[in-house]
């Protein structure tokens, strides 16, 4: 599932030296959650309500994976390749904090 903040804020972070690491905050109209509907990869981040009022729009991975199938061909390609390298910095980063620690 991705997720479409309507109301509040959502604090994106991942785990370093076994503690949370806050890595972004999405507001009214982010989304956070979709680079796994994407590649069906694994999830890189977890996501907490930074306010009581927090409202969003779950999008499932059929709903998520109908909207792409009428995408242009050359769009879907790109975004499969925009998320590979973003998976791929995630990566490096990640090896990153454990050497640098």
């Amino acid at each position: 599932m991705a997720f479409v903040v309507f109301n509040g804020k959502v604090e994106i972070s991942h785990v370093v030296d076994n503690k949370d690491s806050p890595i972004g905050i999405v507001g009214r109209g982010g989304m956070f959650g979709e680079m796994a509907l994407i590649d069906n990869g694994v999830r890189m981040a977890s996501a907490r309500a930074l306010e009581n009022n927090v409202e969003t729009l779950v999008i499932s991975r059929d709903v998520f994976h109908k909207k792409l199938e009428g995408a242009d061909p050359f769009n879907r390609a790109l975004i499969d390749i925009l998320t590979s390298h973003i998976r791929g910095l995630a990566d490096q980063l990640s090896r990153s904090d454990i050497r640098a620690s």
